[in-house]
């Protein structure tokens, strides 16, 4: 049992030690597309509604790969197409949100399970830029920025080029916005995105 052991502990070593890949600075651009969703919070009313988002944008970063693992840092920016409009008649309530675009900061760590492919989680922070109306007959317009964490699971495909190839899930935590009449708005965005990179 403990050769086995061994035996399986000095493959991935030796494996490792043939897997040292590019390191250095990449850019390349992104887009995809997910769901946003809104919350209001009222004492008496609790109102939830979500739309279909999709975006495009550029990323710039920098990624050090040893043995299978990698480390990097990377910023990007997301141009965002998506609406949110809610109405509710017995109120005369109204809510519409309109997502214009988010950049933000990540850290990622990854793992080259071959060698030309690699998983990689990602942790980050940013803002969010929206335009929201809210109010009853008259909604009051306002121009929004929401602090977002960010965090992600990616998997990122190349050949033996600088170029690679990520297809990613990330989730955008909103921070919790308080509207003119004093109601909390809660939002998130579960994004699906593509990206197309490339090593210097």
């Amino acid at each position: 049992m403990r050769t086995g052991i061994f035996a399986l502990l000095l493959g991935l070593a030796l494996n490792a030690q043939g897997r040292e890949g590019h390191s250095g600075f990449y850019g390349g651009v992104l887009g995809g597309g997910g769901k946003f969703t809104g919350k209001v919070d009222y004492s008496t009313l609790n109102l939830e509604v979500g739309d279909n988002v999709s975006g495009y944008g550029l990323f710039l970063g920098y990624k050090t790969t040893k043995g299978n693992m990698t480390a990097g840092f990377e910023v990007d920016y997301l141009e965002y197409s998506g609406n949110i409009d809610l109405g509710v008649q017995a109120t005369n309530y109204h809510l519409k949100a309109k997502m214009k675009h988010f950049y933000s900061a990540s850290l990622l760590l990854g793992y080259m399970t071959a060698d030309t492919v690699e998983v990689y989680l990602r942790g980050g922070y940013g803002k969010t830029h929206a335009t929201i109306e809210v109010g009853e007959v008259t909604p009051i317009e306002s121009d929004i920025s929401f602090k977002m964490p960010v965090a992600g699971i990616g998997v990122r495909f190349s050949n033996d080029t600088s170029l690679g190839l990520k297809l990613e899930y990330r989730y955008h935590f909103n921070e919790d916005y308080k509207m003119s009449d004093n109601a909390d708005f809660k939002s998130s965005a579960n994004l699906f995105l593509v990206n197309l990179d490339y090593m210097y």
